[in-house]
């Protein structure tokens, strides 16, 4: 193996390593919420993550329907699980020359009434829990339907329909 592959391999590894995401190397464990550890928006207590999400960028978003939204930089590099999106919502228009993670998805849980929440286990974060309002109120946005009438009573026999030219049979005579 020459010199040349080793950078590569160790600059691949270093790159793995890099980001927002924590690996663990322990049994898998099932996703929780991670309580908010401040009054803020997305708030959380570690560190690398705060910073990562409080990081300054421009960003213009127009024409974007919410599925779109968490497909654009600098918001797609978080791992997201959305649950229940809006269909058919208004599309969502955003321009910042200085704007934070944070504070964009904070404009887009507003715009699209979303509920947002950091999952993890063993209080590591592994990804952002994205509800729609039909997750959590499923009424509010998707109506029941009526329930079917159902009618069991006999259907009932039509009249006969009479021919004309046998009126005067039915007729009593002398009318």
């Amino acid at each position: 193996m020459n010199w040349k592959t080793i950078q590569l391999i160790l600059l691949g590894l270093g790159l793995a390593s890099c980001g927002p995401e924590s690996v663990s190397t322990g049994p898998r464990q099932t996703p929780t919420a991670i309580p908010p550890s401040g009054a803020g928006f997305l708030s959380t207590a570690d560190p690398v993550m705060a910073k990562w999400m409080d990081e300054r960028f421009e960003a213009e978003y127009r024409n974007m329907t919410p599925e779109l939204i968490f497909q654009q930089e600098p918001i797609s590099e978080l791992k997201c699980d959305l649950r229940g999106l809006p269909v058919g919502a208004p599309l969502f228009h955003y321009s910042s020359t200085n704007v934070s993670r944070r504070e964009l998805l904070q404009a887009i849980a507003r715009f699209y009434d979303l509920e947002m929440t950091f999952q993890g286990s063993a209080g590591q974060i592994t990804h952002l829990l994205v509800e729609g309002p039909g997750v959590r109120h499923p009424s509010a946005t998707v109506p029941s339907a009526p329930k079917p009438v159902v009618d069991d009573s006999p259907i009932p026999t039509p009249a006969p329909v009479l021919d004309p030219s046998q009126e005067s049979v039915l007729l009593p005579p002398g009318t």
